[in-house]
């Protein structure tokens, strides 16, 4: 979308540590997909809130995308964040966690933390 500009992501690694991809704003996307399939990370955080801008045009991950993300990085955990903090977000914690189950994925696969919560890896 050309009123967001280009999204960007990050990648982190540390000898002796889990490789973290933090995909930031953005869609479920070839760009995305092409990054898990190449560094094959093993933990994931994306914002999973289904946020949308002007004419309901999503900007972040919502549930089908998420669910999407944790089918393609099987190997991966995914930690699910922005849920329930963004005025235009579609998509609650609750709504992520039973279309996930839904689509078995659990809770081991797929965190969605509360305020303020903490992982250590």
């Amino acid at each position: 979308m050309k009123e967001m500009g280009n999204a960007s992501g990050f990648v982190f690694q540390a000898e002796n540590e889990p490789t973290i991809y933090w995909p930031e704003d953005t869609i479920w996307c070839e760009a995305v997909m092409n990054v898990i399939k190449q560094i094959q990370p093993k933990i994931i955080i994306t914002h999973s809130c289904g946020a949308v801008w002007g004419d309901n045009v999503p900007i972040v991950m919502d549930a089908l995308q998420t669910v999407k993300l944790c089918q393609v990085a099987a190997d991966s955990i995914v930690i699910a964040t922005h849920m329930d903090s963004l005025d235009h977000a579609t998509v609650t914690r609750e709504n992520l966690r039973k279309y996930a189950e839904a689509n078995n994925i659990f809770s081991e696969k797929l965190l969605i933390p509360e305020d303020m919560e903490e992982y250590t890896f």
